[in-house]
C-alpha cells in the first residue's frame, strides 16, 4: 500500500507539475539505518552527521564540521574517523601556526595543541571529501591540514597579518614589533605595538582576524601589582636542565602575548622546579567556572602560556 501510494504520488507531480510542491521521496523501507532523501526525514529521526547531510540540513563551516537539525540539535563529523579512512594523518598535539609557518624562522607560535587532519607532506596524506588540503605556498612536500572545501576563512601566515597591520589603523598607534603569536582560540594574530603615546599600565597589540580585519587591543589590565624589586629580583627558579630565571624576567615575559590576553597578573607565583616553570596566577578577563588560570612561563625556553587548571568540580 505504501509503495502504491508513493507511485501516485509520483504520478500526480508529473501529470501537474507542481514542481517545487513535491518533494523527491523514496519508500523507507524497513531498513534499521534508515537513509534519508532531501526533506523525507524527520528531525526526530536523525541520530547522526552523515544523516543529518543526506536530509538536506545545513552544515556549518566549523572544524570538524556540523550539521544542524530545526530542533536545534547538532552532529558532529567524526572527522578523526573519516581522515584516516581517507589515507590522511590525525593528529591530535598539531598545530596550524606551525604549519603555516614552516620555512619562517620569525613565527612565533604558541605552546597549543590543536587536533587536526594533516595532509600532503612527503606521505602524500589526503584529505576527505569535502576537504581541502592547506599547505604553505613555495615549500615542497610541506605537510599542511585539511580546511573545509566551502570555508572562506583559512589561516594566515604571520607575513600576511603583518602586511595588514601595516595598512590599518594599528600603524598610527604605534610602531609594530617583532613580538608576535598566533591565538587558535580566536584564529586571530596579536602583534606586540610600541605606543606613540604609552600608557604604563597598558600593552597595546594589534589584533589580525582570519579576514584581515584589524583592531588595536589596549590591554590595559593594571598589569602585576607593585613587588618589591629585590623580591623580584633575587627570587629565581631553576630547571633540570640547569636554566634559570628570576622572577623579574618571567613577570616581564608574562606581560605580553597570550597571558596578558587572557587577564591580569596578580602577585601570586610559585616555582615548579620539577618542569622548570614558573607559574603566576591570572585574574582572567573571561571566567570559566571551576577554573583557576595561570600563566605559565618556561624557565629554558622563555615561552608563556595559559593553563586554565580546570579541575571540574564534583557536584554535591
Amino acid at each position: 500500500m505504501k509503495v502504491l501510494s508513493y507511485a501516485i504520488l509520483a504520478i500526480l507531480c508529473a501529470s501537474f507539475a507542481l514542481g517545487a510542491g513535491c518533494l523527491q521521496q523514496e519508500p523507507p523501507g524497513d531498513n534499521t539505518n534508515q537513509t534519508c532523501y532531501a526533506g523525507t526525514c524527520p528531525a526526530a529521526n536523525i541520530s547522526s552527521f552523515e544523516q543529518c547531510v543526506n536530509a538536506g540540513y545545513p552544515v556549518m563551516e566549523s572544524y570538524p564540521r556540523q550539521c544542524r537539525v530545526p530542533n536545534g540539535q547538532t552532529f558532529t563529523e567524526n572527522l578523526s574517523l573519516r581522515c584516516q579512512d581517507s589515507g590522511g594523518h590525525w593528529n591530535e598535539c598539531s598545530n596550524r601556526c606551525r604549519l603555516d609557518n614552516q620555512g619562517n624562522p620569525n613565527a612565533v607560535c604558541t605552546l597549543m595543541c590543536e587536533s587536526l587532519c594533516e595532509c600532503g607532506g612527503i606521505a602524500g596524506f589526503r584529505c576527505p571529501s569535502g576537504y581541502t588540503c592547506k599547505t604553505p605556498a613555495g615549500i615542497a612536500d610541506a605537510l599542511g591540514y585539511c580546511i573545509s572545501s566551502g570555508s572562506k576563512n583559512a589561516t594566515l601566515t604571520s607575513e600576511q597579518a603583518y602586511g595588514f597591520a601595516r595598512n590599518s589603523t594599528c600603524a598610527q598607534e604605534g610602531n609594530l614589533t617583532d613580538n608576535a603569536f598566533y591565538n587558535p582560540n580566536s584564529r586571530t594574530w596579536w602583534i606586540d605595538l610600541e605606543p606613540f603615546s604609552p600608557n604604563p599600565l597598558c600593552n597595546p597589540a594589534c589584533v589580525v582576524n582570519e579576514t584581515g580585519g584589524t583592531e588595536v587591543n589596549p590591554r590595559c589590565t593594571g598589569l602585576v601589582p607593585p613587588l618589591n624589586e629585590d623580591i623580584t629580583a633575587n627570587s629565581t627558579c631553576s630547571a633540570p636542565g640547569g636554566s634559570i630565571m628570576t622572577l623579574r624576567t618571567a613577570l616581564q615575559k608574562a606581560e605580553t602575548g597570550a597571558c596578558a590576553e587572557a587577564g591580569s597578573l596578580t602577585d601570586r607565583h610559585f616555582c615548579n622546579n620539577g618542569t622548570g616553570t614558573w607559574w603566576i596566577d591570572l585574574e582572567p578577563s573571561h571566567p570559566k567556572q571551576g577554573c583557576a588560570p595561570a600563566c605559565v612561563v618556561n624557565v629554558t625556553t622563555g615561552t608563556v602560556e595559559v593553563n586554565w587548571r580546570c579541575t571540574g568540580l564534583i557536584p554535591g
